[in-house]
């Protein structure tokens, strides 16, 4: 009973000494913690009842609208009806959250809305974000897909209609930065004059088609960045105002997009995945930074585009990242394709890379990139293990003599694999820094790289026979790295 009694004096204390505190520390410790944590806070006592208000970055999703307890049970929402009660909790904590908000608390910085709600939220949702917009909000991002909330493939009613975004509840001066939209529509008439103070805009799985994104486009002359994922109802894209500020540009998985036109004097960095379009490229003198992915049947015409015509179309261009699906051993590379007289860094992404691979396409790229000075495979080999295939690998000597840097990534040290460093050494006469590693390399995107580790078969091998085996052949002026 004492030890009782000395703890809870001890915790009054505790709690007397931050009473103490001014309010303007109080209110930067609060600010540190996630936003659920912060409105905890207002139960302390009735001085700590609004400290909460001064939080600068919102953001509503299950955990932090409904708590934890609910989201452990969210799997359980298969029927429409439930989904319904649980969309209303959510908004009606919310309009509770924002209204005081409103009234107190200086700036908000950021607005993030995760949740699965439609069109009859839809005053609600301009609600929140012109409150924002009048505490001088800097970046919205409004999720609205299944998958905040719910089990994909539930029982979402036939009827559920997305939210329409307007660009009314920004009309008027604001500091608004950043949009990131995700599952709502777009929809005629909207005035965009009031976004034209955006730097990024980022849509996913938003209804837009190609004349609304032109006059969204054409109103925001400020915006450098601009990506568009899974918009579907994007058919034939022209980025033809030469005077946008428009710097990175991402296009991924846009499924019906046929052609893709290009004329921006500022533009340095392109990433585009999904099916093999038809490129224009008429005014890009900064563009020197590209990244190819193609799917589908056609993949193979997407990965010759990318190693022979791109070289004249986008002649500045000095990063290649390009990423090769089921199409490395198909391809037929010109004997005298034409060359990228600019790139310095090439990176390869070979899926998979097998023992049947001739590596022709290896000496292709020592010709057609005569400047290269960093070269990145990184090979997707089968993890299983093969019975080795004897393959007539005739490849042409052809001496290179400005790449200094060479990465391979998934190399487990299969035959395949050693001949194709074996063939790299010989004729790579300039090479300083080799760096070897089992690990698969991945790009998801905008200098993001993760690594997926190898089975521990592949990893025990390098440690031993691999690394030894390097040692052995690689001469001493040149670095090695094993990774």
């Amino acid at each position: 009973m004492r030890n009782k009694r000395l703890r809870a004096a001890e915790m009054r204390g505790k709690r007397d000494r931050f009473e103490e505190l001014p309010d303007e520390i109080l209110t930067t410790i609060v600010s540190l913690l996630p936003l659920r944590e912060a409105l905890r806070t207002s139960f302390i006592s009735k001085r700590w009842r609004f400290i909460w208000a001064s939080h600068s970055d919102l953001k509503f999703d299950f955990v932090n609208v409904l708590g934890s307890r609910a989201h452990r049970f969210r799997n359980t929402c298969d029927f429409e009806s439930k989904r319904q009660v649980q969309r209303r909790k959510f908004v009606n904590r919310v309009d509770k959250i924002m209204d005081e908000r409103r009234i107190r608390g200086d700036k908000i910085n950021s607005l993030a809305i995760h949740f699965h709600l439609g069109k009859n939220f839809s005053s609600h949702i301009d609600h929140w974000i012109n409150s924002a917009v009048l505490k001088g909000v800097e970046s919205i991002d409004i999720d609205l897909s299944e998958c905040t909330s719910f089990r994909n493939g539930g029982a979402t009613s036939n009827s559920f209609e997305h939210h329409q975004f307007r660009a009314s509840p920004l009309e008027g001066k604001h500091n608004l930065r950043q949009l990131r939209l995700d599952s709502c529509t777009f929809s005629a008439p909207l005035s965009y004059k009031s976004l034209g103070s955006l730097k990024s805009i980022e849509l996913r799985r938003v209804c837009i088609d190609d004349g609304l994104l032109m006059d969204l486009l054409s109103n925001c002359l400020s915006l450098k960045k601009l990506s568009l994922h899974l918009c579907q109802d994007l058919v034939n894209l022209k980025f033809t105002n030469s005077s946008h500020q428009l710097k990175f540009l991402d296009i991924k998985d846009c499924f019906r997009l046929n052609g893709i036109e290009v004329s921006s004097e500022n533009l340095t960095r392109l990433e585009y995945t999904g099916h093999p379009s038809s490129f224009i490229f008429k005014q890009v003198p900064k563009l020197t930074d590209v990244y190819l992915k193609f799917t589908n049947k056609n993949r193979i015409d997407g990965v010759t585009y990318a190693l022979t015509k791109l070289a004249s179309e986008v002649t500045h261009l000095e990063k290649l990242n390009l990423i090769s699906i089921l199409s490395i051993k198909a391809l037929e590379l010109p004997d005298n394709g034409p060359v990228f007289t600019n790139v310095k860094e090439l990176i390869l992404a070979i899926y998979p890379f097998d023992d049947e691979d001739n590596l022709s396409w290896i000496a292709y790229i020592l010709r057609a990139f005569p400047l290269l000075q960093r070269l990145q495979l990184n090979l997707f080999s089968p993890s299983f293990i093969k019975q080795p295939k004897e393959v007539d690998r005739l490849l042409p000597q052809c001496h290179h003599e400005h790449l200094t840097e060479l990465e391979i990534n998934g190399f487990y040290g299969n035959l395949h694999e050693a001949e194709l460093l074996m063939y790299l050494l010989e004729n790579v006469i300039s090479l300083k820094r080799l760096v070897v590693g089992t690990n698969q390399k991945i790009f998801k995107g905008f200098e993001n790289w993760v690594y997926e580790e190898a089975n521990s078969f592949y990893k025990s091998r390098m440690k031993t026979t691999v690394s030894s085996w390097l040692n052995q052949i690689i001469p001493k002026t040149i670095h090695l790295e094993i990774r």
